[in-house]
């Protein structure tokens, strides 16, 4: 039972093991992971040295989960600026700005921003300092971040003050006393700072002494950290120092030196010796001005300026490399645009050559259409002296008649009363043996006056049969004549008739010029207007409606002619 029991204790510890750890993790996220444990806990420099286990596995695969390498990399560059090695802190910013581009991490990339800008601004290379402010507070401006852009135009404001620029650092000022903040503790301390420093630019040193002692008295009074406190004792000496009160300026420089020693804040040490260094020598105190010379150099020698330089141009190197891709991306941009425009162009001079053959053809068109409306024109102005001539025949043809012998009378009316049946039986033969030239003649006579009468042709059931009973013969003598005339059968014969006297009312304006196609289509007998459309196309050449539009145009141009 105890061996069971030791078994069975065993093998729960070995399942709670291995609960424990993730067999998916990768190397990356363990020393990140521990890194960040570190972090919470203050413990910097294991903290540091399980960051940098990062850098070797992000150069050899750069795109594996780049938004932890960029939280890594901006974590251990922090720590390296609380431990003052500012080198090593821009090495990693620089690395945070890669890995948090390729992760899209707008903020994380803002504030390695912020953070270049910072040590440039420790380093007194206040041009480029700006240059990383000015970007990222135009970033976070664009992306609503106004946690951001507070800081950003906080350091910003003292940059222009060490560049004596009041007027654009006023400008940072007013656009920072708009903006909502969240941690009112520093805006307020920082707002001391940065008045005192505007001050303190315009050579406003009675305000510029106060603003600081306030600064001064708030730091103390709230707890902040001492670097800030050291940071306002040496901005004071500076005061003083311009005001020419020598002695109350070493004296705060040598209070800022005792709380940088105590805390081992390298470069406010490094710093605080070169000012005292300077103030001693213009109290004349040149034993002490070369003691904190000597110091100021040993430490500036700690500092490292050529390690400090190699960075700065590996960052150089990284700018000069996000500007060549984007001047390639902008290159690959304007090629397509190019290419763009060129197809373009290609296409717009084809419109044109097509517009202009499609003008031309127009214009060819116009000119044919104008050529059929004039034809059909005379045509109805030739039938029209066709049929004032026809009257004067058939009045003379009328004469003549009278003077017939009652024998051809006969003989036309026997003719006449010849029996259908016997026609029928001659089938589709030529019937002019059956006819005389005269009674052929008398048939189309008779035909022609009916259909020169409206009332009939213009009837939509006139038929074939119906225009054999009104001349007193049959159908079949009735299309013969009209195929042996005309070369055309009764439909044809019938629809020209109606399609010449649609043709008249179309040019009628005055009269006609308010019905509509369908009207005047119905009017001569049409039952359909899609007949009639194709109809008279077919007769006359152009559609009717283009034809009426024709028609009345030729009307205004004759007005105006008149006019």
């Amino acid at each position: 039972m105890k061996l069971f029991l030791i078994l069975l204790a065993l093998s729960l510890n070995v399942q709670i093991w291995g609960m424990g750890v993730d067999a998916d993790i990768s190397p990356a996220q363990v020393w990140f992971q521990k890194g960040e444990a570190c972090y919470r806990d203050s413990n910097w420099i294991e903290a540091l040295d399980n960051y940098s286990k990062l850098v070797p596995i992000y150069k050899k695969e750069p795109l594996n989960d780049p938004n932890l390498f960029a939280r890594g990399f901006s974590s251990a560059g922090n720590i390296c600026q609380i431990e003052e090695q500012y080198i090593q802190a821009l090495d990693y910013y620089i690395l945070g700005l890669e890995a948090s581009e390729r992760a899209k991490n707008e903020a994380l990339y803002d504030r390695c921003l912020g953070n270049i800008g910072n040590i440039y601004m420790l380093f007194k290379d206040y041009e480029t300092a700006l240059l990383y402010y000015d970007k990222g507070y135009n970033r976070c401006v664009a992306n609503n971040d106004f946690d951001m852009q507070v800081k950003f135009l906080t350091n910003m404001i003292s940059t222009y003050c060490y560049m004596l620029q009041p007027d654009k650092a006023k400008e940072c000022h007013q656009k920072l006393i708009k903006l909502p903040v969240k941690d009112i503790e520093m805006h307020t301390f920082y707002n001391l700072i940065n008045q005192a420093l505007i001050a303190q630019t315009e050579e406003n040193y009675s305000g510029a002494i106060y603003f600081h002692k306030q600064a001064l008295e708030y730091a103390c009074q709230r707890v902040l950290d001492e670097r800030f406190v050291a940071a306002e004792y040496r901005e004071l000496s500076n005061v003083y120092r311009e005001k020419g009160e020598i002695m109350l300026a070493i004296e705060c420089l040598r209070k800022s030196e005792e709380i940088a020693a105590r805390k081992g804040y390298t470069m406010q040490m490094a710093e605080c010796y070169k000012l005292l260094s300077q103030l001693y020598g213009l109290n004349s105190d040149s034993v002490l001005a070369n003691h904190y010379q000597a110091l100021y150099i040993s430490f500036s020698d700690s500092i490292n300026q050529r390690e400090y330089n190699k960075v700065k141009n590996k960052l150089v190197r990284y700018e000069e490399q996000q500007n060549n891709t984007y001047i390639g991306k902008l290159s690959d941009r304007i090629n397509l645009q190019r290419w763009i425009i060129i197809v373009v162009s290609v296409c717009f001079c084809i419109v044109l050559v097509l517009i202009f053959f499609i003008v031309r053809q127009n214009k060819m068109l116009q000119r044919a259409y104008h050529t059929l409306f004039n034809r059909n024109s005379e045509l109805i102005d030739s039938d029209e002296k066709y049929k004032q001539m026809q009257k004067k025949y058939l009045s003379v043809v009328e004469l003549l008649k009278k003077c017939r012998q009652v024998e051809e009378a006969r003989e036309s009316k026997e003719v006449h009363a010849m029996d259908t049946k016997e026609m029928e039986n001659m089938g589709d033969k030529k019937l002019s043996p059956a006819l005389s030239t005269e009674h052929t003649e008398k048939l189309l006579e008779d035909i022609l006056k009916v259909m020169e009468d409206g009332t009939y042709v213009f009837n939509p059931d006139f038929s074939l049969n119906q225009l054999a009973k009104l001349v007193n013969s049959n159908t079949k003598y009735v299309s013969w004549v009209i195929n042996d005339t005309y070369n055309k059968n009764f439909r044809t014969f019938i629809n020209e008739y109606r399609i010449r006297e649609a043709s008249k009312r179309l040019l009628n304006t005055e009269k006609y010029g308010s019905l509509t196609i369908q009207a005047i289509a119905e009017d001569v007998g049409f039952k359909s207007v899609t007949n009639f459309v194709v109809s008279f196309k077919r007769n006359v050449g152009i559609t009717p409606s283009l034809y009426q539009k024709m028609a009345r145009k030729e009307v205004i141009i004759e007005e105006e002619e008149e006019g």
